[in-house]
């Protein structure tokens, strides 16, 4: 058993440390398995080995003491978006009170303060970034400007909605679908009115952000890694928010015909690099949309470039299911080695990667051909969906599994 810290100053603090701790780790967007080893990590620094966190989206318990005289305390939590600029902050705090420089006080102090840090970005910006992702994703896709350009107008209104969301309780409930509804009414109207494009694509463009592919792709981590309550819920709230889109695109779609008439699909011819330029806006917004420190903005924009290009060139050969576990495995490696010389949390460079390599859009894209009636295509890509999933985490396992070693 390790000896305890210098810089446990009383069981009440280091008790107060580990919930802010696992508190300040579900407001950064942690899932279970983070939120666990942070306040496994920081109990066995203050000398409480045999602390217990059972951490889930809903519900927060941590357990001090030897089983049968334990002090338990039990939290009502509520699921939060992935925010970097808190990780990269509460992962700061975390190494201090390893390296023994703060104590369980202070270092509660202040991770209670990073958990009520407001936004970091301003509302104008946060629209742009909304406006650059939906275009950037289109390009990704590799489809045509009408559909970049339209679907950045649509994202403008989904940023809008995101913006309010937070303050009202009923427009919260409902965001995914009043967002994707929206952005399938303006695509439908400007395919049928303005240029010809095809509405499907600028409407998934203008969803990206919404796309539950990072809470998918964690939900499968958190199976893996026998998590299985807040994997199952993981999953859940992805469906959950695949159906919402999915019912708001088409409704939107409907209404926008229904007023403006069919819409008009060109054919697409664009040069193969173009993937790129969608993949460095995706990052550039994802530095915005998820709220990393502005003086990392190189280090997300990297890792989003990394991710496509390496998914990009191995999909070619032998699939995309293949080619996204490559590219996990890659910007995995990259996040521990920039953790490793830069002292920064491997979320940094993962998070970015992920939602460029995007299982989201194949998952849309799978319920809209059900949507279709065509059951085969729609069966296929859904199983490409889970494939996609599945590289990623099995990607970022074995490259966690490898920088662990790497570190030894």
């Amino acid at each position: 058993m390790r000896a305890p810290s210098s810089t446990a100053e009383d069981p009440d603090s280091a008790l107060a440390l580990l919930l802010s701790a696992a508190r300040g780790a579900q407001a950064c967007g942690y899932g279970a398995e983070d939120t666990e080893r942070l306040v496994w990590e920081l109990a066995a620094q203050l000398g409480m080995a045999d602390a217990q966190v059972s951490s889930l989206p809903t519900q927060l318990q941590l357990a001090i003491g030897i089983p049968g005289q334990q002090r338990v305390v039990l939290l009502r939590t509520e699921p939060r978006p992935v925010h970097l600029d808190r990780i990269v902050r509460l992962d700061a705090v975390a190494r201090e009170v390893k390296a023994g420089r703060i104590g369980p006080r202070e270092a509660s102090v202040r991770i209670d303060a990073i958990a009520r840090s407001p936004p970091p970005y301003s509302a104008p910006v946060v629209l742009f970034a909304y406006c650059l992702a939906a275009a950037g994703a289109v390009l990704l896709f590799g489809e045509d400007l009408p559909e970049a350009v339209t679907a950045a107008v649509a994202g403008m209104a989904v940023g809008a909605i995101a913006l309010v969301r937070t303050r009202l309780r009923e427009l919260d409930l409902a965001a995914e679908l009043v967002s994707a509804l929206l952005a399938g009414f303006i695509s439908q109207a400007v395919s049928a009115r303005i240029w010809p494009l095809d509405p499907r694509v600028a409407t998934l463009g203008a969803v990206v952000i919404l796309l539950p592919g990072f809470t998918l792709t964690q939900g499968v981590r958190e199976l893996q890694t026998r998590n299985l309550l807040s994997g199952l819920a993981g999953l859940g709230a992805a469906s959950v928010t695949f159906l919402a889109l999915v019912i708001g695109a088409v409704l939107g779609g409907a209404l926008g015909a229904r007023a403006f008439g069919p819409a008009r699909v060109p054919t697409v011819d664009l040069p193969p690099w173009t993937f790129l330029v969608g993949a460095a806006a995706m990052g550039l917004a994802a530095v915005v949309v998820q709220r990393a420190p502005r003086q990392e903005a190189p280090t997300v924009v990297a890792s989003a470039l990394l991710a496509a290009a390496v998914s990009k060139a191995v999909s070619r050969s032998v699939g995309p299911a293949l080619g996204a576990f490559v590219g996990a495995v890659a910007i995995g490696l990259v996040a521990h080695l920039n953790a490793r010389l830069r002292a920064r949390p491997v979320w940094l460079v993962t998070v970015p990667g992920v939602l460029v390599l995007v299982p989201g859009s194949i998952g849309y894209r799978s319920l809209l051909d059900l949507v279709d009636r065509d059951v085969a295509t729609s069966i296929e890509t859904g199983f490409q969906m889970i494939l996609t999933a599945a590289g990623i985490v099995f990607g970022l396992l074995l490259a966690d599994g490898l920088g662990a070693r790497s570190r030894r």
